[in-house]
């Protein structure tokens, strides 16, 4: 998977790359090749500037956007993953499902967020449509075989 090197003050003997979320993977802070240590408290790293001060750094996110703090200060990451307007179009097209009512809801709600993950990923155009597809399809199977086992049911 590509990693993205980053150019940080006082890491400058160091390789500091991130290696972007993949449809399994969440996100990776990588020193020298290596994952960041774990740091003291839950979801923090500990990193080692070149003068030996330890400083603590943790990920920070928005919708589409990575922020990792060093030690309370952001820096704003570019990991290349920003969606394409089609992207969009494809990734929110499940809530047609919605047609269903409240079940259509919940599965255009799961192959929503498996579009989100598949189009986040570092893929090739062609591959990511075909997984979006396979998870609309599995969503929307989902649905309809919930929908005849609740007929049956009731």
């Amino acid at each position: 998977m590509n990693t993205m090197t980053l150019e940080l003050e006082g890491f400058e003997k160091q390789r500091i790359e991130v290696r972007p979320a993949g449809l399994f993977s969440s996100r990776k802070l990588l020193v020298n090749g290596e994952p960041a240590p774990k740091g003291a408290k839950r979801g923090h790293m500990l990193l080692t500037r070149d003068d030996g001060q330890d400083v603590t750094a943790q990920w920070r996110s928005g919708f589409g956007s990575s922020v990792l703090e060093l030690d309370g200060k952001p820096i704003e990451i570019e990991t290349g993953a920003v969606l394409k307007s089609y992207e969009w179009v494809l990734m929110l097209s499940p809530a047609a499902l919605a047609v269903f009512g409240i079940m259509g809801w919940l599965f255009a709600a799961v192959a929503i967020g498996i579009g989100y993950a598949v189009f986040r990923t570092e893929k090739s155009p062609g591959k990511k449509i075909a997984l979006w597809l396979g998870g609309f399809i599995f969503a929307f199977v989902l649905n309809f075989l919930f929908g005849v086992a609740l007929a049956f049911i009731l």
